[in-house]
């Protein structure tokens, strides 16, 4: 027979991963507004029905690599290798997917679907690298039990403002190279959510991290 401790376990790491794709899904909500008034701010005009895409493409994106990174450091409670290992899979994968969301849904609206290019293996790879540190460091962080919001804050602001230069600077060599150079606003924007995203991500974990302990805490004692 399943213990009660066992079911409890399934229970707490069920709950972990809902609030993790609640979470998610407002934090790639939220870039995405931040991201279109700072495109905005850089003289772009407001693209219209096309910012659905942005925000589908966005919340999958989000959902996928921030569960991905929560399975490892939050529900699985894993080495640090693994939960690097499981960031890293999930970063290119959540690439892949949010582009062929974005493709669906501009299919569905009737709008020009931009497909998959060779860009998204460099894009991917770099992200593959990226999350693959953040999952590792953020697992460090929690087998310490640290739980000091400002280094999360700051692991996922040192984590995006190197990874995201790098992200950046890919984007700018890729579409100078297919003649189709980034705007001013368009360069602010991908700045902006490239920084910012690991740093909401980190915040996530650390969110949950505290809500489940706390639970876990009211539980014991009722």
């Amino acid at each position: 027979m399943v213990s009660d401790a066992s079911i409890k376990a399934s229970q707490g790491a069920i709950n972990n991963i809902a609030m993790t794709v609640l979470f998610s899904i407002i934090l790639g909500f939220t870039l995405q507004l931040i991201t279109l008034a700072t495109k905005m701010l850089g003289g772009m005009a407001f693209p219209g029905v096309a910012f659905a895409l942005d925000i589908f493409g966005s919340v999958t994106w989000s959902i996928l690599v921030c569960v991905g990174i929560g399975l490892g450091t939050i529900v699985m409670r894993s080495g640090v290798a693994v939960a690097g290992i499981l960031g890293a899979i999930f970063a290119p994968i959540g690439l892949v997917a949010a582009k062929s969301v974005q493709k669906g849904v501009a299919l569905l609206l009737g709008m020009p679907a931009e497909g998959l290019t060779g860009a998204i293996v460099v894009l991917g790879l770099i992200k593959a690298v990226e999350y693959g540190f953040l999952g590792a460091m953020l697992a460090i962080l929690m087998k310490r039990d640290d739980r000091q919001f400002k280094r999360y804050v700051l692991l996922g602001l040192g984590t995006g403002i190197v990874f995201g230069s790098a992200l950046v600077f890919a984007s700018l060599r890729m579409a100078a190279s297919s003649g189709a150079p980034l705007t001013s606003a368009q360069i602010a924007g991908k700045t902006v959510n490239e920084v910012l995203f690991p740093v909401g991500c980190a915040i996530v974990i650390y969110a949950i991290q505290i809500m489940s302990s706390h639970i876990s805490v009211v539980k014991e004692e009722t």
